[in-house]
């Protein structure tokens, strides 16, 4: 159940339940908490609901019950193209029951496609769009006042049975006049997974923040560079370190937070700003590690700063390699290299810092050469079995995007505005690999997933024990040794596969290729592999139980 009662506002923000992108939701949705940060800055009030608090996404019927209880007279919602049918379906329901409330939607898909939204979906009052703070304080102020909805900035609303768009509203250039989000409002930090930390062997509460918004690069399948360009001003904006720091410390002292993930776009625009927010926190006495996102091209400018950036505490860095084939480089117009990205790695791995991998495997206009290239560039730097499995991987065409209209342009993709577009790949080989590697992960997948995230908790467990053991552990080190092995070989499986259709498509013709004769060596070493781990599990309980 969820752990916050409905507070006595009249509007109440949720962040849908997102059944999509589990990895990445388990922290404070960050954007209706700044949403009810600066209304509260200017004596208005809102409610918070966090639809992906929880091991899992909270039933609808949970999240219908809880608005109704609140008795409020706007819900508003905030989505991604992804988390549109729950959004709908939320919409519907509460619409039905009760048929005044004020239903307004805000986000990403909004912005790209207003009218659509506003047409296709009649239980939608009002979009807003763009950047939402100062929108939806002056549309709350506007239908208080009886004041027109044209004139304020950055909506979308019927007027009749006509849709009327307003002017964008210009970004807000001065991201220090916002306040910190409203965290209060949410479930605590505590709440939330932790983060592990396998270089001091304890655990941390972990906290997400944001010091900058938007991007200046211009990658045609991301949707950022478009959300921020439908508004006017400048694209990338930080905050002041003395602001980020005041976030951090306050974080820390009073949600005992010890490690920070910044959400930013892209934290590394300025890096020698970048490090002055860790070395601030620092010197006010806050133990903390901490990890962000960038890109390959950037880690390499900014090499010089990564001893001081580990030393500082920086676990992770988020690494948008994308590919290992400079064709596709080219044609996402990522504006990198393929030596850039090796580099990026080397200097991420050699200053002891992780390298979490973004990587698109497949896309519209992959070619055989491609996927062996990007084969070659993922065994060549170790991230063989890397998991989750970047070799699964395929574009996602979202509303907004260069690529999604590329696509569109191609007649290779066809579909509604919202949804991902589904699209046919230009190269039919290609084509066929992607679906006979569909085709076998279906068989066993699942189970394969299964088993490799239970035996990440496992080792997780098992090297705790072994730092609380301080050396004392020596006849159960060998089967964690071993352990650690199986789980090696285990989630190299897909790729394995790919390097098998791969090669047998090159003797035999692609098209020739079938699942059943892929299949029968992938499950085989499957079984032998789960038979394995097994087995080295029984005698590691055989060993550690009292």
């Amino acid at each position: 159940m969820y752990p916050i009662a409905p507070g006595g506002a009249k509007l109440l923000l949720i962040s849908p339940p997102d059944h999509e992108h589990r990895e990445w939701r388990g922290t404070q949705p960050l954007g209706i908490a700044y949403l009810a940060g600066y209304l509260r800055q200017h004596g208005a009030r809102a409610d918070l609901l966090d639809g992906n608090w929880g091991d899992h996404p909270l039933p609808l019927d949970e999240i219908v019950a809880y608005a109704l209880a609140g008795e409020y007279e706007t819900v508003g919602i905030s989505l991604l193209t992804a988390t549109i049918p729950t959004a709908r379906a939320l919409s519907q329901r509460l619409k039905a029951q009760r048929p005044r409330l004020q239903i307004i939607w805000g986000g990403y898909h909004p912005t790209f496609a207003p009218y659509e939204s506003l047409n296709d979906f009649p239980e939608i009052d009002i979009v807003v769009r763009g950047e939402g703070e100062a929108t939806l304080l002056e549309l709350l102020q506007a239908q208080q006042s009886g004041r027109p909805l044209a004139e304020v900035a950055g909506l979308g609303y019927r007027e009749g049975k006509r849709i009327k768009l307003t002017p964008a509203r210009p970004l807000l250039q001065n991201l220090d006049e916002i306040p910190f989000p409203a965290r209060d409002l949410l479930p605590p930090v505590s709440s939330y997974p932790g983060f592990m930390d396998t270089v001091d062997q304890k655990p941390r509460i972990k906290a997400s923040l944001i010091s900058s918004r938007g991007c200046p690069f211009h990658c045609h399948f991301c949707s950022i560079i478009t959300f921020y360009a439908a508004s006017p001003g400048k694209s990338w904006r930080g905050r002041s370190v003395a602001n980020v720091v005041d976030e951090m410390e306050q974080l820390a002292r009073q949600g005992g937070v010890s490690h920070f993930e910044f959400q930013d776009d892209n934290f590394f625009v300025q890096p020698k700003r970048a490090l002055e927010i860790a070395e601030a926190l620092r010197a006010r006495g806050v133990d903390f590690t901490f990890a962000f996102l960038t890109r390959a091209d950037q880690i390499v400018k900014g090499e010089k700063y990564f001893p001081a950036f580990r030393q500082a505490g920086l676990r992770y860095v988020g690494a948008g390699l994308e590919s290992g084939s400079q064709g596709s480089l080219d044609r996402l117009n990522k504006e990198t290299t393929v030596e850039e990205n090796s580099r990026a790695l080397g200097i991420l791995w050699g200053n002891d810092v992780a390298a979490q991998v973004d990587f698109i495997m497949f896309e519209p206009n992959t070619t055989i050469e491609d996927l062996e290239q990007n084969l070659d560039f993922i065994e060549s730097h170790g991230l063989f079995g890397y998991f989750p499995p970047i070799i699964l991987s395929t574009l996602a065409l979202f509303p907004g995007t260069r690529s999604r209209e590329e696509a569109e342009a191609a007649g290779i993709a066809f579909g509604s505005v919202h949804e991902s577009l589904p699209y046919h790949f230009q190269n039919q080989d290609a084509a066929q690999v992607k679906v006979l590697l569909d085709q076998t992960m279906a068989i066993f997948g699942a189970a394969w997933y299964e088993l490799v995230i239970d035996l990440q908790d496992e080792l997780a467990r098992r090297e705790a024990e072994l730092a609380r053991a301080n050396g004392q552990a020596a006849s159960f080190l060998p089967l964690v040794r071993e352990l650690k092995l199986e789980y090696s070989g285990l989630a190299s499986l897909p790729y394995l596969l790919l390097k098998r259709l791969l090669r047998a498509g090159r003797q035999a013709g692609f098209q020739a290729l079938e699942v059943t004769t892929l299949i029968r060596p992938t499950l085989y070493e499957f079984d032998l592999a789960r038979t394995r781990v097994a087995s080295v599990r029984a005698r590691l309980s055989a060993l550690t139980s009292p």
